[in-house]
């Protein structure tokens, strides 16, 4: 049997697992990877080619429908094999669903080729940092530096917990402010949004979980790892500035990678940083990842007059964050909460 693109909007919960077996190390393929994103707003697909009445390569998109356009994203790219009948079906799906912008991520993904396609208005390359849980040296590559901060960690008494809890939320989007605002005054560049309703989603419908580090009751830092069947996946991450000094998150990666391992899993991904990220970069090198490098693309096939339109409106949207951020900063100040720096 030649093979063939498919696409299905209600999909089973099997197909998903037939996909989530090509790739056991990729929380982006689960089921319940996708009941997250359901549940905010985007529609899930399995973007599959069948061979032989099985699936070869697939992945989950997921689409959205906008004022302006309509935008389909891939959280990771399956891999090469039978790229030609994926990206050929692929496209014929964009054309099917009006689809005005694509975009292609690479997370968790290895061996991904991405063609030239007319529409394209961005690629960049990618690199991420994985640690294989079953090698017998896993802290061999470690730098001296990181478990230094480890070691210092343990004995400032800094306990590890793990966590499913709702309200544990917006204390990680806290966090995770705190660490971007630091990268932002280096002058590296960070996203603004927290995305909380993300954590939730991703929580509720059992895709990942948190990893704490604490002292005396106090949260210091803080991670949200995503899981597959063989493979934990770095999502995101916060710490305080009192956590940084103390080693927290040093200590909370190697303790995380530790539990994994005792559950059997065999790969970290402690997720990418690039050249305009050199912290967060020495961050995950520093444990004796290896790199993994991949790309991402980004396609417009939506009209001038679209494109221009969706610009101008991102602008507006973007102007009026940043002018509520400034306000409710301006409120803190005035009421004497200084929060965290």
């Amino acid at each position: 049997m030649a093979a063939e693109f498919n696409a299905s909007g209600e999909f089973t919960p099997e197909q998903c697992a037939e996909i989530a077996t090509l790739d056991p190390y990729n929380p982006f393929y689960t089921l319940a990877y996708a009941r997250a994103r359901d549940a905010t707003d985007s529609k899930s697909w399995l973007l599959s080619v069948r061979e032989d009445d099985r699936i070869a390569v697939g992945c989950l998109g997921f689409l959205k429908t906008g004022r302006l356009n309509r935008s389909l994203e891939i959280p990771s790219l399956p891999c090469a094999t039978a790229a030609d009948v994926f990206w050929k079906g692929l496209l014929g799906f964009c054309r099917q669903q009006r689809v005005s912008e694509l975009v292609a991520h690479s997370f968790a993904s290895s061996n991904v080729a991405i063609p030239k396609i007319p529409g394209e208005t961005g690629r960049r390359t990618r690199v991420e940092y994985v640690l294989d849980l079953a090698s017998p040296g896993l802290w061999s590559g470690m730098s001296s530096n990181h478990k230094r901060n480890a070691q210092k960690a343990q004995k400032a008494g800094i306990l590890i917990e793990r966590s499913t809890a709702i309200e544990h939320c917006q204390e990680h989007a806290r966090l995770q402010d705190a660490s971007m605002e630091r990268r932002m005054v280096r002058g590296e560049q960070v996203k603004a949004d927290a995305q909380v309703r993300t954590f939730i989603a991703l929580i509720e419908q059992q895709a990942g979980e948190f990893f704490r580090a604490t002292q005396e009751g106090k949260v210091l830092s803080s991670f949200l790892i995503l899981r597959a069947e063989r493979g934990g996946y770095y999502h995101s991450a916060g710490t305080s500035s009192e956590g940084m000094a103390k080693g927290a998150s040093h200590l909370l990666i190697r303790q995380v990678a530790e539990i994994l391992r005792g559950e059997g899993m065999e790969r970290f991904n402690l997720g990418s940083a690039g050249a305009d990220n050199p912290g967060l970069e020495r961050f995950k090198t520093g444990f004796g990842s290896r790199a993994v490098q991949s790309e991402a693309a980004q396609f417009y096939f939506g009209s001038r007059l679209q494109r221009g339109l969706g610009a101008a409106v991102n602008m507006m949207r973007q102007f009026a964050k940043e002018r509520a951020l400034k306000k409710e900063k301006l409120v803190e100040s005035e009421e004497g909460h200084t929060g965290p720096s």
